[in-house]
């Protein structure tokens, strides 16, 4: 659980970013994103998923044709706020090939 890998440096929460996966059971494809509010953006993949608004088509229709219990979520990495997510991210990405990923880009640019 998130909450107890928050550490507490005099008195205050020290805060993360989150490097997560969404992953399909029956195809093992994944979905590889950041943030600050890890609870928040996961509700935000599922609003998008159920109500058919999400970015990735491919996950609608996997979403359409095995249902939500199909998805597991999980951290992959806690990082400080400040460390540079975007190539952790990627690197993250780089690990897959784009067949593998419900990702609609495989690299960040700029």
């Amino acid at each position: 659980m998130i909450s107890k890998a928050i550490k507490v440096r005099r008195g205050r929460r020290v805060r993360f970013i989150t490097i997560y996966e969404i992953k399909s059971i029956r195809s093992g494809r994944v979905y590889i994103g950041s943030s600050k509010d890890t609870f928040m953006r996961w509700n935000q993949h599922l609003y998008g998923i159920i109500m058919n608004t999400h970015s990735s088509k491919e996950l609608i229709e996997e979403y359409k044709l095995y249902g939500i219990s199909n998805f597991t979520f999980r951290i992959l990495r806690l990082l400080p706020v400040g460390e540079d997510i975007r190539k952790i991210e990627q690197s993250f990405l780089n690990k897959f090939t784009s067949k593998e990923l419900f990702n609609k880009r495989k690299s960040y640019k700029g």
